[in-house]
């Protein structure tokens, strides 16, 4: 059994580091230049991004994921369609572990889009919160994240969506993980050890960053915003 002078030593050690996380987060609120600012995400990566920076979630796509990749492209090409022409419903066949949605466009022509609410047990509360993070869209601030570096799913067109995404309208970055992205445009390959580790843990080695810390995404947002103003 530990006595107690190891388990103080214990509670100062993790303390020390709440207090060190605490002022790396305050710098980075320091250097972002724009409070006010819309990220589409295909998965958490948005949500983390706004937590650290104690920012209003001024996006619906907080706390879920697209567990299809070429739904994510469909619905940044035509975000307007599916935030303000679309209807969240309930699949409730398919709802086992967590709420899934199909995002169905009145405009038939394009196609009904799946999303996993793997956060959640209600969809009710999902749904309440899609209508209202929908509506925060800031159409002249928004930037685009399309995170491919998300384990455990097979990213097989990998270089199709890649292509794919190019002529998206809005300032965008797409997220790889130990690859080479000399070839790419706009592309982000985060060095990480193992498949199985998210981008948003905490590194070993400090336990105080993130593997996300690896890619500046204040300085990201900030050159993004100001191209748009």
């Amino acid at each position: 059994m530990e006595n107690k002078f190891i388990r103080f030593l214990k509670f100062l050690n993790r303390n020390e580091i709440k207090f060190v996380r605490f002022l790396y987060t305050s710098y980075l609120k320091l250097k972002l230049k724009e409070k006010n600012f819309t990220l589409i995400t295909n998965n958490c990566t948005g949500g983390i991004i706004y937590h650290r920076l104690g920012l209003k979630f001024n996006s619906p796509t907080i706390n879920f994921y697209f567990p299809k990749d070429e739904d994510y492209v469909c619905f940044v090409h035509n975000l307007d369609l599916y935030t303000q022409k679309a209807n969240l419903v309930h699949d409730k066949e398919n709802s086992i572990d967590f709420p899934i949605g199909l995002l169905i466009p009145d405009d038939k022509k394009y196609p009904i889009l799946t999303i996993h609410f793997i956060h959640d047990s209600s969809f009710e509360y999902v749904f309440k919160k899609w209508e209202e993070r929908k509506t925060r869209i800031i159409k002249d601030k928004t930037i685009v994240i399309f995170d491919l570096s998300f384990p455990p799913f097979p990213h097989i067109n990998q270089d199709k969506y890649i292509e794919d995404f190019q002529d998206v309208k809005y300032p965008f970055v797409i997220f790889l993980r130990n690859t080479d992205v000399s070839k790419y445009k706009n592309v982000f390959s985060f060095k990480v050890p193992s498949e199985n580790i998210k981008v948003g843990s905490h590194t070993p080695s400090t336990r105080i960053k993130t593997y996300l810390d690896q890619f500046n995404y204040v300085k990201f947002i900030n050159k993004s915003l100001k191209k748009r103003k």
